[in-house]
């Protein structure tokens, strides 16, 4: 039997290379491809062709969730498990609505990550107990702004908002006209009703887009 290919893509490498050894040891699997960032990620998606992709959700270049969306029609055939430190019950409706299909705090110890890979490549979901609690309260909650309408640009240009970045330096990051940004963000603001920049600032940290400060 094939062993099945994973994909991990996390910016920390010592936690990269403990998780390929720990798949390899007991899962038998093939880890294809190790990448850092979200543009390495992309990369690798695309180069090789794998069962598992197991991603952290913050990265150098954006968040795990940018490289879920941007994946698109990829996530017919590739399951995906999120990994994360940042317990915030945003990030776990996000991942859910984005078609992750696990969903494992960085806080729990390494026999559940087993478990989570193992329910994945068997076709299943899996949510550790402490992201299954915070999606059960993340559901009780209608989302307050219409995320779902937000193109993966979007959230891109929101992210180096939050960061702080001018138009300027955001046109110049993302090889994109000036205007074009600006447009970018006018969208923004009509789609999540949030016409302050400091209100798009506020609602990037609620989403986890950076680390809270």
């Amino acid at each position: 039997m094939e062993s099945p290919r994973i994909i991990i893509v996390e910016e920390q490498g010592l936690l990269r290379d403990l998780l390929s050894e720990a798949l390899h040891r007991h899962h038998h699997s093939a880890v294809v491809a190790l990448a850092s960032s979200v543009a390495e990620g992309l990369q690798a998606c695309t180069t090789h062709e794998a069962q598992l992709l197991i991603v952290g959700w913050q990265l150098p270049d954006g968040t795990g969730l940018d490289l879920v969306r941007q994946l698109g029609h990829r996530l017919s055939t590739l399951r995906v498990l999120m990994l994360t430190a940042n317990e915030q019950e945003c990030i776990v409706r996000n991942a859910a609505e984005n078609g992750v299909h696990g969903f494992v705090s960085k806080r729990q110890p390494l026999s559940t990550f087993r478990e989570a890979v193992a329910a994945l490549l068997a076709g299943k979901c899996f949510y550790c107990p402490t992201s299954s609690r915070m999606l059960l309260e993340a559901m009780k909650t209608p989302a307050a702004h219409n995320t779902a309408s937000l193109t993966p640009r979007e959230w891109e240009i929101l992210r180096h908002l939050a960061e702080g970045h001018s138009t300027r330096d955001m046109a110049r990051r993302l090889k994109l006209s000036p205007k074009t940004v600006a447009n970018h963000i006018t969208s923004l603001k009509d789609k999540l009703g949030i016409q302050e920049p400091a209100g798009l600032v506020r609602f990037a940290l609620r989403q986890g887009l950076i680390e809270m400060p």
